[in-house]
This record gives structure tokens, sequence and C-alpha cells, in this order.
């Protein structure tokens, strides 16, 4: 697992506690100095609201003294503005309490939550977003609405025990208070200073050190448990009922009598295995099933690096079958990580956080996951809040893919790219994903119009029982017939028949990677033996057996790693530190093409010819035509999320924004479709769009390949690429080459046909909560995502609970270049004649792709001199030749004498080229 440093706030204050809330972009500090408490948007990058807790303690109780004495009251009762040492900050509200409810079941049975939307069972109904501060001698709860409106209890209601932890019931008004004399309180405070006369004993401690709440239901009743753990290392679960009596009923559950050698200094809950991750003082981990049997104990650190927190992270990056892990925080700049299963081996160090400032050492004071987002991971330090995305690297098998192939069973549709009058089959498109221990699909449905969404959930019968612990990645073969699922911990591989279920191989296959062929049922796996990688292939013989082609292919150096694709990518890492890729055929016996630089990613375009490697900062987009590979584009981008191929289109994301690449020669252009940063509002509908995909002044869009230009230059002499359709015609198989014609965007979406029809939309409003303006520019959600398909004008991806989302890309200026993209010139005509489009664009754009002919006379908009001088620069000197004579014609009757008599000389000239060109012909074809 790795961590990406990706923002650094309060770099000059200390905050020592912070909490991340469940729906919105916000996070809550503490800092070490004054008891300042800091709301703050991490996504827009803005304070919400800053305030010193001390203060506005004191002010209230200046203010109930004044009461108090203008009543002629005794002001005895009112407790003390002083606060000792902060001990928990978090966030209160209804979203909160839906998540913390909810959390107490696996992450695949919650169900989706919109921020703001409730539907809450339970008892406890709180109004406005409030923030429970918790010290060593006081629990406040702040609205944020109104910080001054505070509810609070102190020591004088919890019999004078100082506070050692607190955490709210969420089910109930209620919050447990752990305390100095080894007893657990409950704190209703709807009643302001009630306090039940229930006081549990955790188990002999002198101090209550962690509260944990479970809700082994999923939902609020009136029953819950609350896992506690106390200073001589005792663990004790209590079930409390009856909360609406003076005295709610208690009964001890399980207790472990100094289960730890020393004070429980946290407690974690996963959901996913019912177990809790417990941690001591001198850094004894321990498992314990919610029900009270212990499950495994490790001691880990070492002298001056004991771990003092522990923390559930799960990286997922790009959709990989990451294992959820522990991270545990030193007290000094390490972070470690372990496994879910406490392995010692996979005991190592994470990241060694470094201060801004030379020779000063920095201390970590708390560390908290996103409740949702497990990969993004929270730093308080001496050096200010650092925030990291985690991400796994060093197992790249994915748990969702998509597989396409030809349905039979839907009727055909069109292929205009051949011709007209021809029907081919239609795809269809199936989502495999892994969630919790099964094997789930959802399949694209269809009306009369094309494709319209991904259908409901379907379990395939399919179970994956190591699934559980993570580290589990499933691979489709190109018929969707075929599932290679891989166990990370065993490195062994099973191939399972889709519709049968049966596990096809006889005996297990060892690899810890798999890969498929673009178009057969052909599968090759990567091994280790002695430290050494080895790459097998294996196919299904007669679709009920696998068979080994060969048990190890040969190459010329060390393999690291293996690719899919039209041909078999090995990665080579050699002694002296340089990486390579070389691509192979199929059955392992030949190499094709010669040395790459090896890439951390590789995808094949669908038509078998475009081949996209990404590497660390870069997007290089290569051809393989005529048995030769050439560089098409290289894009420096640095993709750390998914990536996906969408009808000549590549889709990327970075993690903070997601770009749309529409490759050519030397001239790429790139979109940026969602950003993780919100972009300038506008309130009036008459101010002037800032469009990020409009043509800029100069003529072209921006272009992120260092300022290249986006025309063709005929000094530079180089070859056009070839159109969309020659791309599918040079397939190697006819059923492959028809199914893929059908995954046309002018097919499956005839919404974006008809532009002279259709209006010219803004983007779609992402939206602001709360606030009146509109927001132009697609906000990309929080935390890692896959990238799968687009379906009618949505882009669809998925998140890391499996739930389906997608971002608009209804914007003339997307869908004229993804239509262009895919050979759909009478599409982009119709969009051409747009008032917003601009038609030199879309020309040069279209010349750019090997389509300039088609362009010149399906857009006869733009003026004929542009028109002359793109024939003249793309060598089609008979459309010159046509076009120069109407020039002449134009300007005879303009009388602009001398510019027909410069391009009368330029006619004789395109006569005898094209005279030399027919004698050429005529001379070849008699030899």
């Amino acid at each position: 697992m790795r961590a990406t440093n990706w923002k650094h706030y309060f770099k000059d204050e200390k905050p020592i506690l912070c909490d991340i809330h469940p729906t919105l972009p916000w996070l809550v500090v503490v800092m070490k100095h004054r008891y300042t408490v800091v709301v703050f948007d991490y996504k827009d990058g803005v304070e919400i609201i800053r305030f010193q807790a001390s203060v506005l303690l004191e002010r209230k109780r200046e203010e109930m003294e004044l009461q108090r004495a203008l009543h002629q009251q005794d002001a005895s009762g009112i407790s003390l503005s002083k606060l000792g040492e902060v001990r928990d900050i978090l966030f209160y509200d209804n979203d909160t309490i839906y998540w913390n409810i909810t959390r107490s079941k696996p992450r695949d049975q919650q169900q989706p939550h919109i921020c703001g939307e409730h539907n809450l069972p339970t008892t406890c109904n709180i109004t406005g977003r409030w923030l429970v501060f918790v010290s060593e001698l006081k629990i406040a709860m702040f609205c944020l609405d109104c910080p001054s409106q505070i509810q609070e209890c102190g020591i004088m209601a919890l019999d004078g025990k100082t506070i050692d932890s607190a955490v709210p019931l969420y089910s109930h008004p209620i919050i447990a208070v752990g305390c100095s004399d080894g007893y657990t309180r409950l704190w209703n405070y709807e009643i302001n200073s009630q306090v039940f006369a229930v006081k549990m004993n955790a188990g002999g401690g002198k101090h209550v050190t962690k509260i944990v709440p479970l809700h082994p239901a999923g939902g609020p009743n009136d029953r819950m448990q609350l896992v506690m753990g106390t200073d001589n290392g005792t663990m004790t679960a209590f079930e409390l009922a009856n909360f609406s009596s003076p005295k709610p009923d208690f009964s001890i559950l399980w207790t472990l009598p100094k289960a730890h050698d020393g004070p429980v200094v946290d407690i974690v809950l996963d959901a996913d295995t019912a177990s809790l991750a417990t941690l001591s003082s001198s850094g004894m981990v321990m498992l314990v099933h919610t029900k009270g049997q212990q499950i495994r104990k490790q001691k880990l650190g070492r002298k001056g690096l004991v771990p003092r927190q522990i923390v559930l992270v799960k990286p997922h990056s790009s959709g990989i079958a990451a294992s959820a892990q522990y991270l545990m925080l030193a007290r000094f700049n390490n972070v470690f990580q372990i496994s879910r299963s406490l392995e010692e081996r996979t005991f190592d160090e994470l990241l060694e956080i470094q201060h801004q400032r030379k020779k000063t050492d920095v201390k970590l004071y708390y560390g908290c996951s996103h409740p949702v987002l497990l990969d993004m991971f929270v730093c308080c330090t001496n050096n200010g809040l650092r925030v990291f995305q985690l991400e796994e690297v060093g197992w790249s098998m994915p748990t969702c893919v998509i597989s396409r192939c030809v349905d039979q069973n839907l009727p055909l549709v069109a292929n205009e790219l051949v011709s007209p009058d021809e029907r081919v089959p239609a795809l269809t498109s199936t989502l495999y994903y892994i969630k919790t221990s099964s094997l789930c699909t959802r399949t694209l449905q269809y009306d009369d119009n094309g494709p319209t969404q991904y259908g409901d959930e379907a379990e395939t019968g399919i179970t994956i029982s190591a699934a559980v612990s993570g580290g589990v990645g499933i691979a489709v073969s190109h018929s969707g017939q075929f599932l290679a699922i891989v166990s990370r911990e065993s490195s062994t591989i099973e191939v399972r028949s889709i519709q049968t279920r049966q596990v096809l191989n006889t005996k297990p296959i060892a690899g810890c990677h798999c890969v498929w062929h673009s178009y057969e049922d052909v599968m090759a796996a990567l091994r280790w033996e002695d430290n050494i990688a080895k790459v097998a292939i294996y196919t299904i013989s007669g679709g009920v057996k696998v068979t080994q082609v060969t048990n190890n292919v040969e190459t010329l150096m060390p393999v690291a790693s293996i690719f899919g694709g039209r041909w078999l990518g090995i990665g080579y890492d050699n002694s002296e530190g340089e990486a390579h890729l070389q691509f192979y055929k199929w059955d392992g016996g030949s190499s094709v093409g010669g040395f790459l630089p090896k890439p951390k990613h590789l995808m094949w375009d669908p038509s078998y010819e475009l081949c996209a490697l990404i590497y660390t900062d870069t997007v290089t987009i290569m051809q393989y035509k005529e048995k030769l590979f050439s560089t098409v584009c290289t894009v420096p981008l640095a993709v750390h999320g998914s990536s996906m191929w969408w009808n000549g289109t590549l889709f990327v994301d970075t993690l903070t924004h997601i770009y749309v690449i529409f490759p050519a020669r030397n001239s790429p252009d790139v979109c940026m479709i969602a950003t993780d940063q919100i972009r300038p509002c506008i309130v009036a509908s008459t101010l002037e769009l800032d469009d990020p995909y409009s043509p800029s002044p100069g003529g072209g869009t921006p272009s992120l390949s260092g300022g290249s230009s986006r025309f063709l230059d005929v000094s530079k002499g180089h070859s056009n690429m070839s159109s969309r359709g020659s791309f599918i015609s040079v397939s190697d198989a006819k059923t492959i080459q028809t199914a893929m014609l059908s995954e046309n965007f002018g097919k499956q979406s005839p919404r974006l046909k008809g532009g002279d029809r259709d209006p010219a939309p803004y983007l779609e409003p992402a939206g602001l909560q709360g606030v009146t303006c509109t927001n132009y520019t697609t906000i990309r959600p929080m935390g890692a995502i896959v990238l799968l398909d687009v379906v009618g004008t949505d882009l669809v991806y998925t998140d890391t609970t499996s739930t389906l989302h997608t971002i608009s890309l209804n914007h003339p200026h997307l869908k004229w270049r993804l239509l262009a993209q895919c050979g759909c010139i009478e599409a982009v005509v119709g969009w051409s004649k747009q008032p917003t489009v601009n038609c030199v664009e879309v020309l040069h754009f279209l010349a750019a792709r090997g389509l300039v002919q088609q362009a010149i006379n399906a857009i006869p908009q733009v003026d004929t001199a542009t028109r002359f001088c793109l024939a003249v620069q793309e060598g089609l000197y008979e459309q010159a030749f046509q076009l120069a004579k109407e020039i002449i014609h134009l300007q005879k009757q303009q009388q602009m004498i001398g510019d027909t008599h410069l391009l009368q000389q330029v006619l004789v000239l395109l006569g005898a080229v094209l005279a030399t060109c027919a004698s050429e012909d005529s001379q070849q074809q008699s030899g």
C-alpha cells in the first residue's frame, strides 16, 4: 500500500484531534492551544467556522450567572468553564447518526445515503449540525448554526469524576461517558443535566479508556451494545435496554479480564469481519469477535516506536482488489501498516512524515480515515493537517470488470460505417463485481432508441469465500462465459463457467495475476517459483476444460508483470534497474515488435489497433498496424486512478480530475469533464459561460501537450492516422469486426444525432447546497472510482461500495468530438451547424484523424479557401483542383484580379500534378 500526500492544511498550527463528516466534505479539528475548534471544507479549501470552546463556555457561564442574579437564584450549581485535556471531537447530526447506526453492518449491506435525506427508524432525531467536544472536565455540544447554543455536562453531574472517554449511542439521545472511577455513566443531552442512575463497571480498572457502540441488528431498537476497554487491559461488552425508563437495564454479555498487558488505548470496529481490533499502550494488537472470542494476538512495534492508535483503511484505487488493512500511528513521524489478519510478516512502515522546516521533528497526534471512503486518511501533526490518498501497489487485479460480447438474442442494429444497409449483431455489456463473498452482475438494458442504463443487481450464485478478507481479483474472458478468480493470499487461480458455475480447471492453477486475450478465450497467468516470475498460457477447450498451451514463455529478461489485450504484454525488470515492455503472441512462441518503456498500466482499444500505455506522469497512445508499432501521441497526465477506452476515446481519472483524451497524431485534444475543485459560479443566465470545452481565442482548444498546435503542419510531413472504419476493417475475426462496429456512439445513442434540431445545452449543473447560483463544472466525487462505460449521454462509474453513478457528457463540444472520434461524419455535420460550434474547429479535428476528405465534402459552411488549403496540405489534389476553380470563379465575380492571377498559377500546378499522378497510375496498371 502507498500513501500519496494529497493535501496539507493548517501548516502553521498544531491540530491534535480531528473527525471527518460521512456525507459532507468537512473536517473538524481541535488545535493544541486555546481549545480552538475549526470546521473546514477540504474540497474547497475554505474554513466554515472557527471558535474557541473555552471562550464560548465562559461566556455562557457568565450569562447564566447574570440571569440567576437577576432572578435572585442560587448560582452555585453552574458548572465551571474549565476543560482540562481534550479527549475527542465528533460531528453529530442526522447524517452521522445514520452512518454510525448502519456501520455495524458489513459495507455491502449498507444502503446508499444522500446528505440531508433521512429516514431514520430511531428515537434520536436532532435538528441542525452539532459538534460533540469531549474534554477531561466537561462534555459540550456546540450547534454549528449558532455556536453559542450549547448543551454541556460537567464533572459535577458525574459524581465529581473526570472524563476519560465518551461516545454518543446514536440510536438514542444519550452519550456514554467513561469516568476515572472505572464506571461508565449515561448522559441524556435532551434533558440537559440528567445523568441516568446507571453505573457500569468495565472490569475493575480505574479508568474507562475507550467505548465503542454496536447496533447488531443494523438498525435502532430498544437494545444495543457497548464495548469498553480499561486501563488494566480488560475488555467488557454490555447490553443496554429499556432506555425509556429512568434507569435503563444493562447486563454483561462477555468479558476478557486483563486481555492486554497494559491500558487499552484504542478499539476499532471491522463490520465486514464482525471483529474488534484493540490496541494496548505496549503495542499489543488483538482481534476479538464481537461475541467475545479472541481471534488473534500480536505484539508489534519496537523501542521508541510503539503504536498509539489504530485505524482501519482500505485502498481501492482503480478498482483493484485491495484488502483492508490497519494503520498504526507511533508517537513521532512513523505510520505503520499491517494486514487485517494481523500477520507479522505484513507489518511494515507505510510512511515517514517530514516537517517542512529542516532539522525539526514531526509529532503525530491523531489519525482517522473517512467513515465511508476508507482510502482517505487524515493525520494531525505539529506541522499541520495531512490528508493522504491510499492506493494499492504490487497488486493489480480488479474487483469489477466489463464484458462485451455479441448477443444473438438482441435485434440486429444498423452499421453505417460499412454500409447503411448492413445489419450487425448487437453487443451486450455486463458488469461483474465482487460484493463481500458473492459475484454480482448488472446488464446493460436497451429500448427502441438504444441502451438506457445498467439494470438491477443480480447474483450469479458464485461464492468467493476468500473475498471477505480482501485480496481477491477477477478477470472475465472476452466471450463473457468464463471467469478467472485470483486469490492473492494463496496465489492460486480458478476458472469457472459463469453459466454452470462449475470450476473448469481440474487442479489449482498457480498464479498471482492473470489476463485474457482481447477476442479469444485464452488466458495468461503470472506465478513465482523460487523468486523467479514465470508466465503460463491456458486456453478453454470446447468450453468445458482448461488446457495449458505453454508452462513458461521464454523471455529475454526477468519477468516483472503481464498485460492482456491483442498481444500478450510482458514487463521486464533487469538487474540494472531498467524496465522494459515487450509484446508476445498468445502461443508464447515469438515476440511482436521491439522494446518499449514498461508502463504501470496498459489498455487496448476495442478496435485492437490503439493501445494506451499509462506511465507515472504521461499517457502514451500507440498504434499497431501492418505489423508495426508507432506512437500516435503523448499527453502529460499523471493518471493515478482508472482509465477506460470507448470508441477510440480514452477516459482517465487522476484522482482529482477526469479527462477525455481524443487521440490524433501529434495533435491530441484533451478535455476536462470533472474536477474536485469547485469552479466559479454564475448567478445570471445573461452572463457569458466560461466553457472549459470551447475553442480558445487563438482558434484551438487548450492542449496539455506543451502548447503543440492542433492544426496539421505540412512541413512536418507526418502521416495521418487512419479512420475509425479502417481500424475495425483489419480486425482478426469477422464476428469481432461486426460486433465492435455496433459499439457506435451514434447508433447506441441516437439522442446525440441531429444537431440541427437538438438545442445546445450547457453543462449539467453540479450545484452547491444552500447556494442560489449554479456551478457549471461537474464535481468529481470523493474517493476512488472506477470508470466503466458510456451509456447515452452519461459516463458511468462505480465507487468503493459498488454503487453506480453517472457524469453527464451532455455538451455540444463533447458530443461532436465523441462522434467524430468513432467516424460518425453525418452526426458530426449536424452538430457543426450549431451556433456554438466552430465548424473550422470541426474540420481540423476530423482532418487530424484521417477524415479530411469526408470533412471537406460534408461541411460546406467552412469557407472555400480554408478547405482548399487543407486539401493541398493533405495531398488531396483533385479536391484542391475543384476548390481552386470555385475560388477563381468567386473572385472573378468580386473583381479581385491580383488574387485570381495567383490562383490561376496554382491551378496550372495542380493540373500538372494530377496529370503526373494519372500517368504514374497508368504505368503501374500496364506493368
